[in-house]
C-alpha cells in the first residue's frame, strides 16, 4: 500500500495516522478504522481500494449508502459491526457489484441485523444468511460463521457420492 505523507511507518510495515484515523498494514493488506464515528468511508480507504484485502470499520456511524462506492477488486473480508446499517438488501446490492471477491462479511449489531431481542437465531436470521449467500457469490463466512457453501466445501465424497470424511471434527475436550 502507499505511504501517504500523513502516515508514519512502524516496525511492522504498518502506517498509523498521527490523528489516529487508520492503521494500515501493508504486509497483510489490512486497513483498520474502528470506533471513529465515521459517516463516510475515509479517504485512506478509498485511496487504497485497489490493494486492500481486509477492511475493519467496526463501531462507526456508517449506513448502507456509505457503500455506494468505487470498486474494491481484492477485498476479501469486511467487518461492519455496530454501525448504522438498516437496509441489508441495499448494502448487499452495493457489495455485490463493488466487492467481487468478498468472502467474509460481519454485520453484527447493526439496526438492520435480524437477531431477536433474546439473542436467539430465528427464521429472519436464516433468511438474511440465505439472502447474503445468494447476493455474494464468493461468500464463505457471514458474521464469522461458515456459510452452507463453506461447509459443503469441507466435506469430501467417495466415488459413489457418499460422504467419505469431513474435515470438520469435534474433540470432546472442545465441548
Amino acid at each position: 500500500m502507499h505511504q501517504s505523507r500523513c502516515y508514519s511507518r512502524n516496525a511492522h510495515s504498518s502506517f498509523v495516522s498521527p490523528c489516529g484515523v487508520a492503521i494500515i498494514d501493508e504486509k497483510n493488506r489490512r486497513i483498520d478504522v474502528r470506533e471513529k464515528a465515521l459517516r463516510n468511508l475515509p479517504p485512506v480507504v478509498i485511496q487504497n481500494r485497489e490493494r486492500v484485502e481486509h477492511l475493519n470499520l467496526d463501531g462507526n456511524c456508517l449506513n448502507e449508502n456509505a457503500f455506494n462506492m468505487p470498486m474494491f477488486p481484492r477485498l476479501k473480508s469486511l467487518s461492519l459491526k455496530r454501525n448504522q446499517i438498516r437496509d441489508i438488501s441495499r448494502l448487499l446490492e452495493y457489495l455485490r457489484s463493488r466487492c467481487p471477491r468478498l468472502e467474509s462479511l460481519v454485520l453484527v449489531g447493526n439496526p438492520g441485523w435480524p437477531l431477536t431481542n433474546k439473542g436467539l437465531i430465528d427464521k429472519r436470521y436464516n433468511n438474511y444468511r440465505a439472502q447474503t449467500e445468494s447476493y455474494l457469490p464468493h461468500i464463505l463466512f457471514i458474521d464469522s460463521l461458515p456459510t452452507n457453501r463453506e461447509l459443503h466445501s469441507r466435506v469430501s465424497f467417495d466415488s459413489d457420492g457418499e460422504t467419505a470424511s469431513s474435515i470438520m471434527t469435534t474433540d470432546s475436550e472442545d465441548l
